[in-house]
């Protein structure tokens, strides 16, 4: 027993010790485990095979105005009330006037705004009738009022392909209901006649 008390005594005077150089050193965070979810990613909703839809904003006193902008993502998850996290996603942009089907877009990540638009990057892919668009990334703006257009774009370097056409550019604006687009710093290839 008098072993045990000596030892306990030596033990707290250890231990009174080493409280006096400040506080213990953090334990340090147990390493990352490949695949392995944060806290924040445990709670996060994940789901698949979900369509989201942008609407005509402008006003009218008939019936609901059809989409004009409708996107279908294999994966997604929500990373506030309104922001959606997507993945494998495939858009098509309608015309407003038309409701006909002017552009398609292929990405393999992005995200998606309620009642703003979306983006897509990684593999990203715009087809225009037998136009397709090679691109790093795109963003769709959806026209908020009757006075402004929807706007696809970029700011990074893009690759057009037809059967005419073998272009680069830096950037892209493209405004599906006018069919119009601009590009800066275009080079490469028409070809003319048959």
């Amino acid at each position: 027993m008098k072993r045990w008390a000596g030892f306990i005594g030596i033990l707290s005077f250890v231990a009174a010790g080493c409280g006096q150089g400040g506080p213990l050193p953090a334990t340090p965070p147990p390493p990352e485990v490949e695949g392995m979810a944060t806290a924040a990613e445990a709670d996060t909703i994940r789901m698949n095979d979900i369509n989201l839809y942008l609407h005509d904003t402008r006003t009218t006193t008939s019936a609901a105005h059809k989409p004009t902008f409708w996107l279908h993502a294999d994966t997604f998850s929500v990373l506030d009330e309104q922001v959606w996290a997507i993945e494998d996603a495939r858009a098509v942009v309608y015309n407003r006037q038309t409701n006909v089907e002017e552009m398609v877009l292929e990405g393999k990540r992005g995200r998606f705004e309620q009642n703003v638009g979306a983006y897509l990057k990684d593999g990203v892919k715009a087809y225009l009738g037998d136009t397709v668009i090679h691109l790093e990334d795109m963003e769709w703006v959806h026209p908020q009022d009757e006075t402004t257009k929807g706007v696809a774009f970029t700011d990074h370097p893009l690759k057009v392909e037809n059967p005419k056409i073998k272009l680069q550019a830096d950037s892209l604006r493209l405004y599906p209901d006018t069919k119009e687009f601009e590009m800066t710093d275009v080079s490469g290839v028409v070809y003319f006649g048959k």
